[in-house]
């Protein structure tokens, strides 16, 4: 009985320790977020060229041409939103 006591009590700490790190990690990275958006702007924005690109992998690189992303100034931040649901 001592033995199952002892195993609930240590499962229920390590959920209230893993909840705890999720909520200061969560805290901690929309903190992050904040403060990199707050950034100012570069005022001569960096282009991407084939120069930028020529040390990543091949398909990576045919995939930026693609895109028509050469030439243009490079991503400083974004935000996406993902929504589904586990089936």
């Amino acid at each position: 009985m001592k033995i199952l006591a002892g195993i609930i009590i240590f499962a229920v700490l390590v959920t209230i320790v893993v909840v705890i790190a999720a909520l200061i990690f969560r805290d901690r990275y929309r903190s992050d977020v904040k403060a990199a958006l707050k950034l100012p702007a570069p005022v001569h924005p960096e282009i991407l060229t084939e120069e930028s690109i020529a040390s990543l992998p091949g398909p990576v690189q045919s995939y930026i041409r693609y895109t028509g992303a050469l030439g243009k100034p490079l991503v400083r931040n974004m935000k996406i939103t993902f929504t589904g649901q586990i089936r």
